[in-house]
């Protein structure tokens, strides 16, 4: 068998993506798991929205403002397991996950939406239009246990 340079490189080049991770799965796995929103109310889970789907999603896993915030307390039921963020495609170029949408439970209003890895926290982006005109949330990882939201956010 005689191997040539095309074929040699052709064989470098699977040999290599095969070995090294994707940036997709790269990135993703730095913004999936659970991460709490910067008002210390809920806990999100960010993860495929449907199982081998390259595509994420946020649902809302725990309430631990709802221990001091009746109104919150109140609706729990209706916001356990809610999906809050939607549709988040990789984008490579920008290091981040767009294209999404984040629903505002308060206003229940969707927004556009893009999420983004920092060494401290993640960046959500919301916004309606241009993203220069939206609001920054910074959530923080949450590495604590997350039990049913519906028992581990009622008032005592």
């Amino acid at each position: 068998m005689r191997f040539t340079n095309s074929t040699c490189a052709i064989s470098a080049l699977v040999i290599a993506s095969c070995a090294a991770p994707s940036a997709q799965s790269e990135i993703g796995d730095q913004v999936q798991g659970h991460w709490m929103t910067e008002d210390s109310a809920l806990v999100v889970e960010i993860t495929a929205c449907e199982e081998g789907s390259s595509v994420l999603c946020g649902f809302i896993r725990a309430l631990p403002g709802a221990k001091t915030d009746t109104e919150l307390a109140r609706y729990a039921a209706e916001l356990c397991n809610l999906p809050l963020l939607s549709n988040l495609t990789l984008d490579e170029a920008k290091s981040r996950w767009s294209g999404g949408d984040i629903f505002d439970p308060e206003t229940e209003q969707m927004y556009a939406v893009y999420i983004q890895r920092k060494p401290d926290h993640l960046k959500v982006r919301a916004f309606e239009g241009s993203e220069w005109m939206g609001e920054t949330l910074m959530w923080t990882a949450f590495e604590g246990p997350v039990d049913d939201c519906l028992t581990t956010g009622r008032p005592e």
